[in-house]
């Protein structure tokens, strides 16, 4: 982060390069337990979501609440979808991959409420879509 470390250093330096550094860098977060946050008060929430990667950090505990919040964010656009190898994954993982290509396939058109639809729909085979909620 020695590059970040520079932005500091002036303030014109700062204006100038630090939409550069944001843009043309690939930043990495790990998730636990399904709660995707991004500091407000820290940076990393000016790095467009494009350019973010989330990954699931080992041990995690399905929270549907969490699951949920993640989902709507993605969906709204204020969030990355997370990165998850199916085929090596738990079967909790591969839930979460899931969830979030039902977003993906339903496409930017649709409303929160359909999306929430077919989420429950999805995870009651899975014994989690109560967390979700119709209609939410």
């Amino acid at each position: 982060m020695a590059l970040k470390s520079l932005l500091y250093t002036c303030g014109q330096i700062r204006y100038e390069a630090q939409g550069i550094f944001l843009h043309e860098n690939h930043f990495y977060t790990t998730v636990y337990n399904l709660h995707y946050t991004v500091p407000r008060t820290h940076w990393f929430h000016l790095v467009p979501h494009r350019n973010m990667s989330a990954a699931l950090a080992r041990g995690t505990v399905m929270r549907w609440r969490n699951l949920r919040g993640w989902v709507v964010a993605y969906h709204a656009g204020g969030a990355t979808r997370p990165e998850v190898e199916v085929h090596e994954a738990p079967e909790c993982y591969q839930v979460v991959a899931k969830a979030f290509e039902v977003v993906d396939r339903l496409g930017d058109g649709v409303s929160w409420a359909e999306v929430g639809e077919v989420l429950v729909e999805l995870l009651e085979g899975y014994q989690v879509g109560k967390g979700f909620g119709r209609g939410m």
